[in-house]
């Protein structure tokens, strides 16, 4: 067995020679040499020559030496690998090839045997098809192999280490995090090639939960945003930090009644509530998102109670019945949520279009949202706002271009939107920046795909309740025609009624105008005006 002997640094180009031979007598001189090692990299240079039968050079241009890349063998595998030639399945050259390998940061120091499993072909394009390959029947030396040795000075630590912060959920995509306790847990992996040697959270050291996860107990001050630091050093003592917030809310306190309720005040159905015809055949590839956000006071301690949109949890509920019975969604296809928070409306969002993903273009989705919408001041951009996200917090809403592109993302058999909400800053009753005083006109949101959208309002107009029926104006009317109807009702009939009968209504009953509005995907033309809600 021929060795080469190399120890980092200090090798200049080392080389061994080597005699190859097939059984039709072509015979090829290889020259196998190592470069320096620099920055984790080197390079290994194999150079053939064909001679002839006195080992003289022949005159021979189309013969090839070759090898598969893939059938390099090599010990100690997991800590080097091949940065170039990349993409190629097999060297094949009739003068010089040069392999550049990496060594990882992970590596102790030690040895890594290479063995090239050599072949000749006649020419390139030959080299190209393994049938018309031949292996060399007589080698000088018989057996032979490259040995390099490394010391771990010679692995230079050039990465710095990943922090991935597992909870609080969201923070790594920039998502505030928001809650009612004062404390938290943080987990978090952390990992770099050369190993981690340090963790600390807040200058305190990280409790180790596996391999390269990590966790600690962090205090936190009630009533403010408190700063949390994660910080990493790895074995060769680069450091990096990761900074996030995490606001700490006082509880919401709960008030039980000790005594019997006096004159408790019991809500009336509506017309709308009872009776709803159960009229629709369960559709497995019918799906619906529900979500209905009405409580922002609790989750916000700067807002009163009359900045939460008054019936939009009933509203929610009522339309889920809807979709089972009317529209023929299976309950158990239903994504149903109550004053949902940011990071459970990302989830659910995230959920529905998976959904879609794995449909293959065969689901039908219905999406109902009922809750405040906001507009960013300087952009107009539209979002939608759950429960823990204030007006002054826009960043960490859901972008309604977002949500439709989520929606849209993937084929689907249609995708059917109603929003109860409007996007100009106002509200059923108040806003969720009372103070401001003025209402912004949001950007209109071009829509892609086959999505209609029913929204309750336009322009900076408000999205109203009807007080008497315990309902937003718009969700009371659409769940009026569906019952009307038994939902036998195509998409135009049913735009048409409610902007005719709300257009109406809400000066009446409101004294303020509200006018919905449909919004349909620029590839659908008039093909959804036929289209039944069923």
């Amino acid at each position: 067995m021929i060795i080469l002997l190399m120890s980092g640094i200090i090798n200049l180009g080392v080389s061994q020679s080597l005699i190859l031979s097939t059984d039709k007598g072509k015979t090829c001189k290889v020259d196998i040499s190592v470069g320096q090692i620099k920055d984790n990299l080197f390079d290994v240079t194999i150079k053939s020559v064909w001679v002839a039968a006195d080992f003289k050079p022949a005159d021979d241009n189309q013969s090839v030496l070759g090898f598969d890349i893939g059938k390099i063998e090599i010990t100690n595998r997991s800590f080097i690998r091949l940065v170039s030639p990349a993409g190629v399945n097999f060297v094949a050259s009739n003068s010089t090839s040069k392999l550049t390998f990496k060594v990882s940061e992970k590596f102790q120091g030690g040895k890594f045997e290479f063995r090239f499993p050599f072949f000749y072909a006649s020419s390139h394009d030959m080299a190209k098809d393994v049938d018309k390959r031949e292996d060399f029947t007589f080698k000088r030396p018989r057996d032979y192999s490259l040995l390099i040795s490394f010391q771990q000075s010679d692995i230079v630590d050039k990465s710095i280490p990943l922090i991935v912060v597992l909870s609080p959920e969201g923070v790594d995509e920039g998502l505030k995090s928001i809650v009612d306790t004062n404390s938290v847990k943080v987990r978090f992996i952390a990992t770099d090639e050369s190993g981690i040697e340090s963790v600390m959270v807040n200058n305190m050291a990280a409790n180790k939960e596996n391999d390269s996860t990590y966790f600690a107990n962090v205090s936190l001050k009630v009533g403010y945003e408190n700063t949390i630091n994660v910080t990493a050093t790895d074995k060769g003592g680069k450091t990096v930090k990761k900074q996030f917030p995490i606001e700490c809310r006082p509880p919401i306190k709960k008030v039980i009644a000790v005594n019997p309720i006096v004159n408790e005040v019991k809500i009336k159905p509506s017309d709308v509530d009872i009776d709803i015809p159960e009229v629709a055949i369960p559709d497995p590839l019918k799906f619906a998102l529900i979500i209905g956000n009405e409580d922002y006071s609790s989750y916000q301690t700067n807002l009163r109670v009359e900045s939460n949109v008054e019936f939009a949890v009933r509203d929610a509920e009522v339309f889920k019945e809807y979709a089972i019975k009317v529209i023929g969604v299976p309950e158990e296809n239903i994504i149903f949520i109550k004053n949902a928070k940011v990071m459970e409306m990302h989830r659910a969002i995230s959920q529905f279009n998976a959904i879609a993903k794995n449909s293959k273009g065969k689901a039908s989705l219905y999406a109902y949202y009922a809750g405040h919408g906001f507009p960013d001041e300087q952009t107009r951009e539209p979002y939608i706002i759950p429960v823990d996200v204030s007006g002054n917090d826009i960043q960490f809403a859901i972008k309604l271009t977002e949500f439709y592109k989520k929606l849209t993302e993937f084929p689907t058999k249609r995708v059917t939107v109603f929003l109860d909400a409007c996007f100009s800053g106002g509200g059923r009753d108040q806003g969720l920046i009372a103070a401001r005083g003025v209402k912004v006109r949001p950007k209109e949101t071009p829509l892609k795909g086959n999505i209609i959208v029913f929204a309750a309002s336009s322009g900076d107009q408000s999205s109203l309740p009807y007080r008497d029926k315990q309902h937003g104006m718009f969700t009371y009317y659409l769940l009026k025609k569906l019952k009307e109807t038994k939902g036998d009702i195509n998409l135009n009939d049913l735009s048409d009624f409610l902007s005719t009968e709300i257009g109406i209504r809400s000066v009446m009953i409101n004294t303020k105008e509200q006018n919905p509005q449909t919004n349909i995907g620029s590839e659908l033309g008039n093909t959804w005006k036929e289209w039944n809600i069923k």
